[in-house]
Parts: structure tokens; sequence; C-alpha cells
């Protein structure tokens, strides 16, 4: 009886490391890349300098922040990252202060772990003026952040680490968005001190130090990087696809090709009417992007209120979003896209925030009829030397020629449209070298917030409204979420009822994903995520 037993024991002990073995083979054989094409290239891979769609997707795959964004039935949720835990304490002066304590298990691509002096170095380094990051005013809410870009020296903004776990930041006023937002943004991701002062740091393998999910294995001539999952990432169970690739089209033609040859598994920029109707479930419509119509203040031509209004209310935006031809741009009904969050974490274009705007087909001759009436008539507008300019392109040309003729038609009024490179007009932008221009304004921070701050005083048009800046300044350091929205929302009305700024259309961002993948999400701010990509029936 006792050999039996100890036989049994002896096969039972097999069994269990022909299992564990069977299991390693397993995983071994299950290693997966998944292969995602992106618009145009990528410059850099440092946090505080990326500036596109491409390059913070890229970026948020090769670190992790405080927080990071998980799949929550499609939509994009907030959970712990490098930070296990939180702490925010709301003080009697108004501000706030958040405590993170971080994971100890977080690593360095290299090994190296992972610590809180890692973040103070960043953020002071990404507002430091001498850094020149185009992302800095992404921690205008952190206390010290005017003093730190006034007087050259980071090391003003007031975020701290006590000891290498526990990171301390202070708010300079509440911040709805501060967790959601800030802290899962690809420019706020910690970096190495000992590292960023190289010049490559940024671009060559070598010398690239990351914490997250992925870790770069190569950056091929061709532009491809790939990366896999570190053996020593601490939330590896979660991730099915173990491997990436990242391949960068410069068309859409180029882009569809791949798809359809089997070449990559997902695309980033396509158009509508070439996606199969079958494929419908793997378009994503909304985008934080918005055309329009600035005025600078400046400009004399334009100095008739009642003129700025009424050439706004005839301008056909249906029309407008049509001649946008492939790409079916959507009608802007505020200067808040669909798509982009209020303080409640739901969309902020939503019943109670209603359009600003009317589009509807079946008003639009009454809005005309309303927009001539506003006209004085002892002004002879006609006689008035406006000029519109933009960037060169056949869709540009499209739309302003479209407008341009409305204006005349409804209201007598002659635009000369200014044709520039987009070089050219973009430094001409930057000068407030201009009396009326197209523009498109992109935010990256999801927030209804990161629209309207753009034009507070100081801008580059020259717009100045004291009761639009206050009310911005009482939504900053209001505690409801409901009278937050609605100080955004009157600050909306109060810019687009000035006439200085005209939207004109919603963009919008269409994608394929292989149809036997399920699991990708977007935070709506132009970044795809790639780390709940499953199977389907997995």
């Amino acid at each position: 009886m006792k050999n039996w037993k100890r036989i049994a024991a002896l096969l039972l002990t097999l069994c269990i490391a022909l299992g564990v073995m069977s299991g390693c083979a397993e995983q071994k054989k299950d290693s997966k890349t998944l292969r995602v094409s992106l618009p145009a290239g990528v410059n850099t891979l440092d946090p505080a300098m990326v500036t596109t769609d491409t390059e913070r997707t890229v970026v948020s795959h090769l670190y992790e922040n405080l927080m990071k964004l998980t799949n929550d039935g499609g939509d994009a949720a907030v959970t712990n990252g490098v930070a296990r835990a939180y702490q925010c304490e709301d003080n009697l002066d108004g501000t706030q202060t958040y405590t993170f304590t971080l994971r100890e298990n977080v690593r360095w691509s290299d090994g190296q772990p992972l610590v809180a002096g890692d973040f103070v170095y960043a953020w002071q380094r990404l507002v430091d003026p001498d850094t020149g990051s185009p992302n800095a005013s992404l921690l205008n809410m952190v206390a010290g952040y005017d003093r730190a870009r006034s007087y050259g020296d980071g090391t003003e903004l007031q975020v701290s680490a006590p000891d290498d776990h526990t990171l301390v930041v202070n708010l300079s006023h509440r911040c709805p968005y501060f967790l959601s937002k800030i802290c899962t943004a690809a420019a706020t991701m910690p970096v190495r001190s000992d590292v960023s002062g190289k010049d490559s740091w940024a671009t060559a393998i070598e010398t690239l130090r990351t914490n997250g999910a992925y870790a770069m294995t190569a950056w091929q001539e061709d532009g491809t990087i790939t990366a896999a999952m570190p053996e020593t990432y601490y939330d590896a169970k979660r991730i099915d696809f173990d491997k990436l690739e990242f391949r960068f089209h410069d068309s859409i033609e180029t882009a569809e090709k791949w798809m359809k040859d089997g070449d990559v598994d997902f695309i980033l920029g396509t158009y509508k009417d070439t996606v199969d109707e079958k494929d419908k479930d793997w378009i994503a419509n909304c985008y934080p992007e918005v055309g329009m119509l600035v005025v600078n203040q400046m400009a004399g031509s334009l100095a008739f209120e009642e003129l700025r209004l009424a050439m706004s209310m005839v301008i056909d935006r249906n029309a407008i979003a049509a001649a946008m031809g492939r790409l079916q741009h959507c009608p802007a009904d505020g200067l808040i896209p669909h798509g982009v969050d209020g303080s409640n974490g739901t969309e902020f274009r939503l019943a109670d925030t209603a359009p600003v705007l009317d589009n509807t087909a079946g008003h639009y001759e009454a809005v005309c009829r309303k927009a001539k009436e506003m006209l004085k008539d002892d002004v002879d507008y006609g006689t008035l030397d406006i000029r519109l300019s933009y960037a060169e392109g056949d869709t540009n040309k499209a739309v302003v020629d479209g407008m341009i003729k409305i204006w005349k038609e409804q209201l007598g009024v002659n635009v000369t449209p200014v044709a520039l490179s987009e070089s050219d007009m973009n430094a001409a932008v930057d000068r407030g070298d201009f009396a009326m221009a197209l523009v498109t304004q992109h935010s990256s921070l999801g927030d209804a917030d990161g629209f309207l701050k753009a034009w507070r005083s100081g801008n580059y048009a020259y717009i100045n409204n004291n009761a639009y800046d206050l009310l911005l300044r009482i939504s900053d350091v209001s505690s409801g979420i409901v009278a937050r929205d609605a100080y955004l929302l009157d600050a909306e009305r109060l810019l687009l009822e000035s006439g200085y700024v005209m939207p004109l259309w919603f963009g919008n961002s269409v994608y394929q994903l292989d149809k036997n993948l399920s699991g990708l999400f977007n935070d709506g701010t132009g970044r795809y995520f790639f780390t709940c990509v499953v199977e389907k029936g997995k």
C-alpha cells in the first residue's frame, strides 16, 4: 500500500511538472504580434516633445503614467497605473493636494527601478522654458506653473518626492480632469534624468529608457518600430499581444492596401466610403478637432459686431461638411466638438449643453433673413476691404469659395481670398498677420476646457474679453460639476456671440480593425490603445 501511494505521488508530481512545461511551451507558442499602421512617422519619442497623434499613440505604449486607460465597453476608463493608490485633499483656500503612492515593482526597460523622482524631473522639465515643450500648458493647474514659466525655472513647479514611492502634487485650483486627462497624458510620462540630457535619447534605441507595457526592440530604416512586452511588466497577464509593430503610411491609399493584403491588423486614417458596409462597427467618428474662421480683433474692416455675427449665421455648415469630400466631416454646432468630455466624464455636447449654432436645414432661410435684418442701413458693408487667408489646397479652396459666394449673395459683402503656402499660413497666424483666417484647432486634453482656454486674452487673434476670462477663472475654482459645465457653456456662447470665432466643421477619425479582433479603444484625443485588443472569442 505504501509503495502504491509513493508511486501515485510520483506520478502526480510528474503530471504537474509536465503541465508546467506544457504551459510554458504553450505561452511561448502563443507569442503574438499586433501590427498597426498610423499616419506619418515619428520624429521623437520624448514625451515632452510629442505633437502628433501618431507620436502620442506610440509613446503611450512605451511609457506608463501615474494613471492609465483601459477598455470599458469600448470607452476609455481610468485606472491605476504606476500609482497603486492616491489621495486628494481639498484645501480651504480652494487648492488641492494629490498624494500618489507608487508601485514598488515598476521598472525601466534596463531593469532600474522607477522612483517618484522620475516624475518630479519629468514634470519640472516639461514646464521649463529651456525644454521648449509645446505641451507645457498641460500642467498649468499645478501650483508654481506661472513662476516656472516666468522665471525660466522648472523647479518652481510644486511637485515633490518625499521618498522613492511617494509623489506629492499641489494644484493651484480644483481640476476635475487632473487624474483622467493630465495623469494619463503622453506628455506627462515619467522621464529618466540620467538619459534625457543626451541628444539622441529620444530617437536612439541604445539610449531610450521606457517603463510601459512595451519596450522598443528595433527602429528600422523604413521607420517601422517594433516593441515587446518586458518580462518584468507588472500587468503582463492582462495583455493578449506581447509584441507590437508600428508601421507608418504616407497616404490613405497605402494604408488601405496594407489592410487589404493582410500586412497590418489596424489602420488609422481611411475613407468612410471605402469601408465595407459589414465593417461599419470598426469606424470611430468623434475627433477633437474643429475647423473655424478666426477674426483678428485688430482688423478694422471687421470691427462691426453685427457684420461678424451675420457672416457667421449665413454660413451653410452642412454644405461645408459635404465639401470636405470623402473624409465626411460633420457640421459644427458649437466650438466644443462631439466626443469631448465635460466635467462628469461624459460628452460635453449633450442635451444640457445644446447646440450653440443652428444647422437644421429647414431653418437656413429664416436664419439668413434674420442675419440680413441685423445689418445697419447706414453702413455700406460692400465697400469694406475684407481678406480671408487660408492654406493652399483643393479642399480649403472649395470651402473658402463657397463661403465667399454666400456672403456676396446673402449679405452683399465682398471678401477677397488670400491663398498661402502651409508654412506661410502658419507664420502669418503666429504673428497675428491676418484679418480673417481659416484655421483648425485641436486639443490633446480631451476636456471642453482645452478648446476654451485657447481664447483667453493674449491669443494670436488679439481677442480680449474680460467677461470671458472671468467665466473661465470661475470654472477653474468651481467645486460643482454641474456648475463648472454651466460656466464653460456660458463662456462658449459668449465667445461665439462676439463673432470673432466662427466654427465650421468637426473632424472625424476613421479606422479599421481586423474583423477577428476586438477590444480597441481610444481616448477621444486622437490616441488609440492596443493593450486590450484580443482575438474574438477570448
